[in-house]
């Protein structure tokens, strides 16, 4: 066993604490004590002291594009850029979704892998090539699949009626591309159309792309406790974009921070954006938006990681941040967490391991 001590921790996803310490037992996180505590509960043991810094869960990219990465090379600068960032969980889409399958994954970064469906030419072979592909990866605990659905008003319907099927047979989630769904204005045929997806349960638990500038009239029939909402980054770059997104989260939305094709991860401008936006009520918000890339992100990666926040029993995997980067003096007022950013990232752990950025 061994210490891990900062100045301040995001614990629960729900407030800093000062002066804590985690109790790191393998790969899980044990105890939470004060920090003052820990000499005289635990003698000979390691202690890694953070002085000045901040300890945040770790960071999700929960849907990003590898269609520009042409061998192993791209592939691995582009995960290494993720990790600069803080991020330790990947969900990758690609056409070639072969090569990425056989891409050395470090045991510290949880990757899971998107198989897209087009509705205009999806037929049987294409369904029963997946379903190999999947059976291939079954005894690999590893591999964890999403299934993505473009186009999705093209799909004939006993095509779409199997592929939710087989989604819910495997316990693996659906992404709706929202795209084509702005063509349909009827309110009347939006409403058949979702009732039928809802008789085919192809919207429990799903992902939708698409729905946060459009769709309004789609959004307005789907049962917004069965799904989560895919917000691109490059959506949200004004205060009326800000203010639409506190709005969903107010209403309950689970919303998903997502890069998708964004040449650079954009996650550290954005809660700049917001903080400079709102910046007397950014800290009783920030919980809500740091969701958007930790717990809401959980059902996407394996269940075994558990370690989308801070809390004991789950396993260590957090972010280190060096607040003297932005402030040159911690005082013992609350940070800003609206001041983080990749330059303060000083150092990114998984599974109890510290990775070597």
């Amino acid at each position: 066993m061994f210490v891990v001590s900062s100045k301040w921790i995001f614990l629960n996803n729900k407030k800093l604490e000062k002066d804590k310490s985690l109790l790191i037992d393998g790969s899980v996180i044990k105890d939470i004590i004060d920090t003052k505590s820990v000499k005289k509960l635990y003698t000979n043991i390691i202690e890694i002291n953070y002085p000045n810094h901040i300890l945040m869960p770790s960071f999700a990219e929960s849907y990003v594009d590898m269609n520009d990465c042409l061998n192993k090379a791209d592939i691995d600068r582009k995960i290494s850029k993720f990790l600069e960032n803080g991020i330790t969980k990947l969900q990758v889409v690609s056409k070639d979704y072969s090569q990425i399958l056989k891409h050395d994954v470090d045991n510290n970064l949880d990757m899971s892998y998107i198989i897209t469906f087009n509705g205009d030419n999806c037929n049987q072979i294409k369904i029963k090539e997946m379903i190999n592909i999947i059976d291939f990866y079954k005894s690999d605990p590893t591999k964890r699949f999403s299934i993505n659905l473009e186009n999705v008003l093209q799909f004939e319907n006993n095509i779409i009626e199997k592929l939710s099927s087989i989604a819910h047979e495997i316990n693996t989630s659906i992404h709706i591309q929202g795209d084509d769904l702005s063509k349909t204005k009827d309110i009347s045929k939006i409403k058949k159309i979702v009732s039928f997806w809802d008789s085919i349960n192809l919207l429990d638990n799903c992902y939708l792309h698409g729905f946060f500038n459009k769709n309004e009239d789609w959004l307005s029939c789907v049962n917004k406790k069965n799904i989560k909402l895919m917000i691109n980054y490059i959506d949200i770059n004004s205060p009326e974009s800000i203010k639409k997104l506190l709005s969903f989260m107010q209403n309950k939305y689970t919303c998903i921070l997502i890069s998708n094709k964004n040449g650079q991860y954009s996650f550290y401008e954005l809660i700049n954006l917001i903080n400079s936006v709102n910046p007397q009520s950014f800290n009783s918000i920030s919980s809500k938006i740091f969701d958007c890339v930790t717990l809401n992100t959980s059902d996407i990666f394996l269940k075994s990681n558990n370690s989308d926040c801070i809390k004991k029993g789950l396993y260590a995997s957090f972010n280190v941040f060096d607040y003297t980067i932005n402030k040159f003096i911690i005082n013992d007022d609350t940070p800003n967490l609206g001041d983080l950013d990749n330059r303060s990232l000083c150092n990114v752990w998984s599974a109890g391991k510290q990775i070597i950025l």
